[in-house]
């Protein structure tokens, strides 16, 4: 088994579970990336410190991979798979149902597994979205008064339900606090 980070690296069996769970926690957080960057609006706030914790667990297998001699990481990145799987369990642009008893299964394609970034998985997607240019001034939708300017025009033109508008609107909010 190599690496999951594609660098070549030969897998010991020693730490065959982190080179499993690394596989199983970057395509989680390319599931996120790709949920938060093709429909924003869906995914709540706290799914930001999620995807964070998870890069974190992520960097840490990679690092145990690579010969860091640290904690082990598999516990605590298991534990955080747990928590992304529960947080995406009713998510159908992001899982395909099981039984009660079954964890949720990804709905990636192929060309989401082409997008994916193996040294920092939970960029995939968000890395390739515009950003300002030096120099640039404030992109609209950093601005929080452009914004809801915008989520009031959506709504207006029925692009936004009033649930979606009020989450939306309530999201930007929280992100001046």
């Amino acid at each position: 088994m190599e690496c999951f980070c594609g660098c070549g690296t030969k897998v010991s069996r020693k730490l065959a579970d982190a080179g499993f769970t690394a596989a199983q926690v970057g395509l989680e957080l390319l599931a996120w990336d790709k949920a938060r960057t093709t429909s924003p609006l869906s995914v709540p706030v706290e799914a930001e410190s999620l995807i964070a914790r998870g890069a974190d667990c992520y960097q840490r297998l990679i690092a145990a991979i690579h010969g860091d001699d640290g904690p082990d990481p598999v516990p605590a990145s298991e534990a955080w798979l747990e928590d992304s799987f529960e947080a995406r369990r009713d998510r159908r642009d992001m899982t395909t149902t099981g039984s009660l008893l079954s964890r949720p299964r990804l709905t990636l394609t192929e060309l989401d597994y082409a997008e994916l970034n193996r040294l920092r998985p939970e960029l995939s997607f968000s890395a390739n979205s515009p950003t300002p240019e030096a120099g640039e001034t404030e992109r609209a939708d950093e601005d929080p008064v452009a914004q809801l300017k915008g989520l009031g025009k959506l709504h207006a033109a029925g692009a936004l339900t009033d649930e979606e508008f009020a989450e939306a609107k309530a999201r930007v909010i929280a992100r001046l606090g």
